[in-house]
């Protein structure tokens, strides 16, 4: 009565661990609980970051704050970009152009344990998922051919529908990915890729790519960046955020040869990532430079300038 949905749920327990007579269990006999039986308490999410064309699975436009459910579908438009903070600490990060859907969140009453569950039917999210407190805390992405499940870890999971491909990418700790062939171990480092046919692609992510003066003062009408040329890389994302952990990301692009324009970059400093990408589409280790951006014109002002950085 205290635990499960309905109090006759305990005959599914008793009979799923083959146990002849309930009232007298041996001391020390291990139980396993299915989740679908158990009472949980619904857990929420919210936005601390919205940027651009944002909803929420409603009609109305998502803003900061806005405290989000199971069952939610979250959405971002072209040059657009959302994180979710969850109730462990956890942050979640959209990309622009990403569909995802939060299938579970909820904490179960027997224990506390927490369940987070998501699908991503199109686009990506990038995951950095606080420790466990339970053994029976469960985290996962679902991408339309693999599950990724994770505790304690930094990592990203992308589907690009227009080549029907599946990625797993993992920064820190460690994912177990299963893309129909059983669970399989992708530590930090690594990538995973998984074709529209169902071919799966491992290999360690390229080495962090460089840019060529990435420290210089940005006074042009438009903020340009180059690469230096990666060993492997077919292509490289360059990602623009406001604070060092890319919580505010403000802009994101993936070029062929390595340079890249941005516009609309107001003044201030920021912070610009870059990953090369692989000839199989997965991102390499990412590499982190802070810069300035100052736009020159003809008008000028006088006052205090805040040069300092910021860390969420």
């Amino acid at each position: 009565e205290k635990y499960l949905l309905r109090a006759d749920l305990y005959k599914a327990v008793q009979q799923q661990n083959r146990i002849l007579d309930p009232r007298a269990i041996p001391v020390g006999t291990v139980i396993s609980i299915p989740r679908n039986l158990l009472k949980f308490k619904p857990a929420t999410a919210r936005l601390v970051s919205v940027r651009g064309q944002v909803s929420a699975g409603g009609t109305a436009p998502a803003v900061n704050g806005l405290i989000v459910g199971e069952g939610s579908t979250l959405a971002t438009a072209a040059s657009s970009f959302a994180t979710l903070q969850l109730d462990d600490g956890s942050r979640v990060s959209f990309p622009s152009n990403s569909n995802v859907r939060i299938r579970l969140l909820r904490s179960y009453v027997l224990g506390g344990s927490l369940d987070y569950d998501f699908d991503i039917d199109k686009g990506g999210m990038r995951s950095s998922v606080t420790k466990h407190k339970s053994a029976d805390d469960r985290y996962r992405v679902r991408t339309p051919k693999a599950v990724s499940a994770v505790r304690g870890t930094d990592f990203q999971s992308r589907f690009d529908p227009e080549t029907g491909s599946d990625f797993a990418e993992v920064v820190e700790g460690a994912l177990a990915v299963d893309a129909g062939g059983g669970a399989e171990r992708v530590g930090a480092g690594n990538g995973l890729a998984v074709s529209a046919t169902g071919i799966v692609v491992r290999e360690a992510m390229l080495d962090e790519a460089a840019l060529i003066e990435p420290g210089k003062l940005q006074a042009d009408p438009q903020v340009r960046f180059e690469t230096q040329p990666s060993e492997g890389a077919s292509a490289y994302r360059l990602s623009i955020a406001a604070d060092a952990g890319f919580i505010e990301q403000v802009a994101d692009v993936v070029t062929p040869t390595g340079r890249a324009e941005f516009a609309d970059i107001k003044n201030g400093n920021y912070f610009i990532r870059v990953r090369a990408k692989s000839t199989n589409g997965i991102e390499g280790k990412p590499a982190t430079f802070a810069f300035k951006r100052r736009l020159n014109s003809v008008s000028a002002s006088a006052g205090q300038d805040d040069s300092g950085y910021v860390f969420r």
